[in-house]
């Protein structure tokens, strides 16, 4: 029991806060006359919030891949440590784009921003931004900090298909 209460925590905080919401939902703007099933009794608006509480978080868990999901594929990946705040950074984007015209489904390309993923990006000791990151079977093929020119990028991830 311990071990599934793990492994759905997330789904049974989201059904918390939607039966929550769906109970508030009932004192405040719910159905009064009775004719709406849903919410008609208080019960019912705290199941249905419930409910619509736990399968939004299950989407939102199946749907996350996670990093290391993505760069153990045996197809090259390409992933671009960036900031927002980061004027260098806003121009490797029009360049990661000519790229992914010019090498197509070869190669799969990510943005990672390392002020939300702070500890992936210190996993690979990145230290300025942008750093790009090639990786297949989830070794590091490539890697280079600032800006990348597109022929440069090309060049390399060709190199990376063989």
């Amino acid at each position: 029991m311990k071990k599934w209460v793990n492994q759905n925590k997330l789904i049974i905080i989201g059904a918390l806060i939607g039966g929550i919401i769906g109970f508030l939902y009932y004192n405040f703007i719910g159905c009064k006359s009775g004719t709406c099933a849903i919410t008609s009794k208080p019960i019912n608006s705290t199941i249905y919030g419930a409910i619509l509480g736990g399968l939004m978080v299950s989407l939102f868990k199946q749907n996350k891949m996670k990093f290391n999901d993505i760069i153990s594929s045996d197809k090259p990946v390409l992933v671009d440590f960036f900031a927002e705040w980061c004027g260098p950074c806003k121009s490797m984007s029009p360049i990661l784009k000519e790229v992914k015209d010019a090498v197509g489904d070869k190669v799969t390309i990510i943005k990672l921003d390392v002020d939300k993923n702070p500890q992936t990006a210190s996993q690979y000791r990145v230290q300025g931004v942008p750093t790009l990151i090639l990786f297949k079977n989830g070794n590091i093929l490539w890697q280079q900090s600032g800006v990348v020119s597109k022929n440069q990028l090309v060049k390399t991830l060709q190199n990376s298909f063989n």
